[in-house]
Parts: C-alpha cells; sequence; structure tokens
C-alpha cells in the first residue's frame, strides 16, 4: 500500500491546468503527432500486485502505426510478441525457438485495450471523454494527464490511467494503469524513434515478419 500512496503524491504535484489549458496541450499533442506514421520505442512494463512478493518486470521493443497497428515484442525474461492491425490481433511465443500462435480468448476485450493505449499515446482522447474524466498536471519537464472512469462498472476494472507527457517533444513517456488499491501496471518509454524504417509485415497478425533467430 505504502507504494501506491507515494505514487498517487508523487503525480499529484504540480500546475493543474483548467479545462481550455487541458484541451490546449492535448490540441497540441494531437497536431505534433499528425506527421508520424510509425513510433517506435524501447518499454519496461513493471506490474505490482497483492498476489506477487516482488513486481514483476518486462522489457522488450513497441512499435505504434497509424490506423491501429501496434506491435508489443517482449524480449526479456522472455521472449512473446502482441500484433495488432485495424481489428485483428495475434499474439505469439517461441515453441523450440519458433515462433508459436496463442488463442487470445476474447480478442474483442484485446483489440479495445491496444486500440485505447494508441490512441492515447497519440494525444487522441477524443473517443475517451464519454467514458473518462479528464484532468492534468504541468509537472515542468513533463503534463501528467490523468483519466478517471465515470462509471462504476468500469471502475470495477480500471480506477484510474496516468499518462505522462514529454512537454518538449509531445511524446508520451509513462503509462500508469491503476487496477486497485494495490494493483497497477507502469510501462515507461525510452528511446523513442519517429517514422523509422520498419520491415514489411511488422504489423501484419496473418503473415507476421520475425527476425532470424
Amino acid at each position: 500500500m505504502t507504494w501506491f500512496l507515494g505514487a498517487l503524491c508523487l503525480a499529484a504535484a504540480g500546475k493543474p491546468l483548467s479545462p481550455p489549458e487541458l484541451d490546449a496541450f492535448l490540441a497540441r499533442a494531437k497536431a505534433a503527432a499528425a506527421n508520424v506514421q510509425t513510433v517506435q520505442a524501447d518499454f519496461t512494463q513493471t506490474r505490482r500486485s497483492a498476489l506477487f512478493a516482488a513486481p514483476l518486470v518486462t522489457k522488450g521493443v513497441c512499435s505504434f502505426g497509424k490506423g491501429g497497428k501496434l506491435r508489443w515484442e517482449t524480449s526479456s525474461p522472455y521472449w512473446s510478441a502482441l500484433l495488432c492491425d485495424g481489428g485483428k490481433v495475434a499474439k505469439f511465443d517461441l515453441d523450440a525457438k519458433r515462433p508459436r500462435r496463442l488463442d487470445l480468448g476474447n480478442v474483442d476485450i484485446v483489440r479495445d485495450i491496444l486500440a485505447m493505449v494508441g490512441a492515447w499515446t497519440s494525444g487522441d482522447f477524443a473517443a475517451a471523454k464519454d467514458d473518462y474524466q479528464l484532468e492534468a498536471d504541468d509537472q515542468g519537464a513533463t503534463t501528467l494527464v490523468r483519466l478517471r472512469p465515470r462509471s462504476e462498472a468500469l471502475r470495477r476494472h480500471v480506477q484510474a490511467v496516468e499518462l505522462s507527457f514529454d512537454n518538449a517533444t509531445l511524446g508520451a513517456r509513462r503509462v500508469r494503469i491503476v487496477e486497485g488499491p494495490d494493483d497497477a501496471l507502469l510501462i515507461e518509454f525510452a528511446n523513442e524513434r519517429r517514422n523509422p524504417p520498419l520491415p514489411p509485415g511488422l504489423f501484419d497478425p496473418d503473415n507476421p515478419w520475425f527476425a532470424k533467430p
């Protein structure tokens, strides 16, 4: 519980933005992403839960593309790849050092979550305003945008989502998803590359590109 309260206190620091200031910031973030077709970055993902004695940390590379394209490729401490291209989603792990397609279960939920994260990290919060209350703090080098669910049904799954944007580049630096008092997921991005050269098939769930072992 201590780490959770400390995180909330840290997130609360900064100058609150008025609704017009928040709208202006989101417009700038969206405009900055307008000419970006693809983004690639290294990520560190930390999951804290009351069920785990210690945080679970994974690392890898994520790639975003216009039109709901995403590739989330974990390299440590294991390998896996989650691909999304529009309405199609696929996940792979390794079997005898070769990629193996997995059963995703409820694909609609996975697709919706990926689309939501992709839109928010590019500054597009238009659809989110129906389901979330938005507020933000200017913290100097970054701006923290906080989303709180409006409905009780949604709050049973997510209590808050926090996105930290770099004020210089307007790129997303961190995403924190708070699921409960002792359960949260933190994703930190580094070494962002905008419009990098990417191999054909990087996002394709049907015929995906994989690096040769």
